[in-house]
């Protein structure tokens, strides 16, 4: 045992991966909050090191406690970036074929490959893929739709808009 290191203070580096479809405005030098669980979930800061791809590095200065191989907690505000929140059961994926949903075109049903990204509710989903914000999504008759078909949108009530 080394008396000299008893309280001495060390950095710490914290990589974190943004998952794909996410982004952030962190820049270099911007101050995060981090909890420390090992520490009864103390609170402290870590500075924005490095931003490389999806990878955001942080230093951790100045800590007491060993944290190496230990979990901490960065608090990250994410946005999304090309996803899309559409309902669940507009998803269609017969038999392992590619994920996908129908939106609706000109009065026809036109299929568009997905992948799904996260839950977004029990009942919605963050998607990636070529949609637009504008798009309507096909949420009935899945099952039986192929590209081209004609199809006319109707309200939870059951009247066409």
């Amino acid at each position: 045992m080394d008396p000299e290191g008893i309280g001495r203070a060390s950095d710490y580096k914290i990589a974190v991966h943004i998952p794909e479809g996410a982004q952030t405005d962190l820049s270099l030098g911007r101050s995060v909050r981090v909890t420390l669980p090992i520490v009864h979930d103390q609170q402290t800061h870590a500075v924005v090191e490095s931003i490389q791809g999806s990878e955001i590095g942080f230093r951790l200065s100045g800590q007491v406690q060993e944290l190496n191989g230990q979990e901490v907690r960065v608090e990250i505000v994410l946005q999304p970036r090309g996803l899309f929140k559409i309902p669940f059961n507009a998803v269609y994926s017969p038999r392992g074929n590619p994920v996908q949903t129908f939106i609706v075109s000109e009065g026809r049903a036109q299929a568009r490959d997905l992948k799904i990204v996260a839950l977004a509710s029990p009942t919605e989903i963050w998607v990636a893929g070529p949609l637009d914000p504008r798009d309507e999504v096909i949420v009935q008759g899945l099952d039986n739709l192929i590209s081209g078909d004609a199809v006319k949108a109707v309200t939870p009530e059951g009247d066409i808009p």
